[in-house]
């Protein structure tokens, strides 16, 4: 699996003194993670960012809590001169804003970026979520997702503002929305997760002695937020057609390995445990079945189980 290119293409960075410098470049390690800006960026990155991971936890603490040259001096991060390229900097003045946040990936040839773009005058912001050619085909999808408007009654999904894609005279895919706020969900399964998740399933449809519906494809608790009172999901590239009970079961699954750091095995056991607890008709399923089917779809949707 190659590392991240998509930074050095889409970011010009440069190491500079505090007095020159347009950003700090918040690390994990030796990888940045966020870019902030040094005029206002800390206060709306640090009020808009929900991490389940303990360490990513423990370096927003440390963003909310401490000035920027603190960060700096305890090596969290060191000051750079940060400019777009050219094709995202276009879209960045087409949102009014006049500074930007950069928020990282996952680090592996997938990674995508998302620029959370603001003015001190401005209440909410505006995202511009980039991928590059190992993105092109999921950063595709949900741009047409987006592009159908559908309208849900227990969720919102994001309204795209602009999109730019590799067939355009572009080396990104690109896609704008309004800032997507909101409070994290708590890791576990819920009546109302249950509820978006019927939503979003819509009617199954039957082929070849499997059931199969509508699929976010990565249904888990960091891809929804609840903000006063009405949950909003978010990050569609991964959606289409998988079998029946895919979104439930992967919910509590990826809980159970990025959060309780079980086993394969042990994950889908208690995944499908959970799910038949809420959902009837998988109670009259094969596990085993079930199982295959999963880790079959899982890999196929996401490369990994």
């Amino acid at each position: 699996m190659k590392d991240s290119v998509i930074i050095k293409q889409a970011v010009e960075i440069e190491p500079v003194a505090k007095k020159d410098a347009t950003h700090l470049a918040l690390c994990d390690k030796n990888r940045i993670r966020y870019l902030i800006a040094v005029n206002d960026g800390k206060k709306r990155l640090s009020n808009n960012i929900s991490t389940y991971s303990k360490k990513l936890r423990l370096l927003m603490w440390y963003l909310e809590y401490l000035p920027l040259s603190a960060l700096a001096l305890y090596k969290l991060g060191y000051f750079v001169k940060a400019s777009l390229h050219p094709a995202i900097k276009d879209i960045f003045y087409k949102t009014d804003s006049s500074a930007w946040n950069m928020i990282a990936g996952t680090y592996n040839e997938k990674q995508k970026l998302v620029f959370q773009c603001f003015s001190s005058n401005q209440t909410s912001a505006t995202y511009i979520k980039a991928g590059n050619e190992y993105t092109n085909e999921e950063m595709i999808n949900e741009i047409n997702y987006l592009n159908e408007t559908r309208k849900y009654l227990k969720f919102d999904i994001p309204k795209l503002i602009d999109s730019r894609t590799l067939s355009d005279p572009f080396p990104f895919n690109i896609l704008v929305t309004k800032e997507i706020t909101g409070d994290k969900v708590k890791p576990f399964m819920t009546d109302e997760i249950y509820g978006i998740y019927k939503e979003i399933a819509g009617t199954p449809l039957k082929s070849d002695d499997i059931e199969y519906e509508f699929s976010h494809g990565d249904f888990a608790p960091w891809n929804i937020k609840k903000d006063k009172g009405q949950y909003v999901v978010f990050d569609w590239e991964h959606c289409g057609i998988r079998f029946r009970g895919y979104d439930l079961i992967h919910y509590t699954y990826m809980i159970e390995r990025k959060l309780h750091h079980k086993s394969a095995n042990e994950a889908i056991h208690n995944a499908i445990k959970k799910s038949t607890e809420f959902d009837p008709w998988l109670r009259n399923q094969n596990s085993q079945k079930l199982t295959e089917l999963f880790f079959n779809t899982m890999y196929e949707v996401l490369g990994s189980i």
